[in-house]
């Protein structure tokens, strides 16, 4: 029978969250996973440090149901960061091909200094709106469709139907740095390392200490 116990604490930094899970998630517990994330959602917090150290299992639905609140949170100036994943969980990522679409660290101490550097960011770019002002950063009601759209190409695997729908988000928010990031992403699926070298030099450009720019560009420059 598959159980699922999740419970939280608070690291002193602004919106964030300690989501710890424990047991499998399937088919049956993955309701009441998407709920309580959607539960701390609502209580304000937008950056979640994801703690599954003690999951057994987690199956393509729960993966699916992070991506799209992953993206959710982009648009809130959040995100969710992973540490310690143990190699049964790993290996489910890496199959999806979903670990250079997550921030994955080997500790917890690291996951929280990522998430420190992310919050100082946005203070220096002057990022941290009112949700409602950051959702649709262009005014248009086509982006949350068009992350749809991109979300189920990652999880197909269809790279190059998911850098058009990037480019379609781009063209919306020329100046959205997830976007531009996880188009580098995508390029790298494609072993397209040129390009993302390109893509990513670009963002660290504009915004030198950009904490996700600049740990897929030295992962990028260490393969």
């Amino acid at each position: 029978m598959s159980t699922l116990e999740m419970n939280t604490d608070f690291p002193n930094i602004r919106k964030t969250v300690t989501f710890r899970a424990k047991g499998q998630i399937d088919h049956k517990t993955v309701p009441l996973f998407r709920e309580k994330l959607n539960e701390l959602l609502s209580s304000g917090y937008t950056r979640f440090i994801m703690d599954m150290t003690a999951v057994s299992f987690i199956n393509s639905v729960a993966l699916g149901t992070l991506v799209n609140f992953a993206d959710e949170l982009e648009s809130k100036n959040g995100g969710v960061v992973f540490f310690d994943l143990p190699p049964r969980i790993k290996i489910v990522f890496s199959m999806l091909e979903l670990d250079s679409f997550f921030n994955i660290f080997p500790t917890q101490a690291e996951a929280i200094n990522y998430l420190r550097s992310f919050v100082t960011q946005c203070h220096q770019n002057s990022l941290l709106h009112d949700s409602e002002n950051t959702i649709y950063l262009s005014g248009t009601t086509a982006i949350p469709k068009l992350k749809k759209q991109f979300n189920r190409f990652v999880l197909q695997r269809k790279w190059n139907k998911a850098i058009v729908a990037i480019d379609k988000l781009l063209k919306l928010d020329n100046k959205n740095t997830h976007f531009l990031i996880k188009k580098a992403s995508l390029f790298i699926k494609l072993k397209n390392y040129r390009k993302a070298k390109e893509i990513l030099k670009s963002v660290i450009h504009e915004n030198p200490h950009d904490p996700s720019a600049n740990k897929l560009l030295m992962k990028l420059e260490n393969m």
